[in-house]
């Protein structure tokens, strides 16, 4: 668990990203696609490259 504990201006604004999916005053949860989007484009080499492919279209 983090340390860093989100003030209600900070929990509006990480809602208003379109890439969060749910606040809470410890954490953020990101919507499924952007979190394998960051996965595919951060660490190529664990997906394979169907899915890469897939996702440069």
């Amino acid at each position: 668990m983090s340390k860093i504990i989100f003030n209600e201006f900070q929990r509006k604004q990480l809602e208003n990203n379109p890439n969060v999916n749910h606040v809470s005053d410890r954490s953020i949860s990101y919507k499924p696609e952007f979190t394998e989007l960051v996965l595919v484009s951060c660490y190529p080499y664990l997906v394979p490259i169907t899915k890469i492919k897939n996702h440069m279209k």
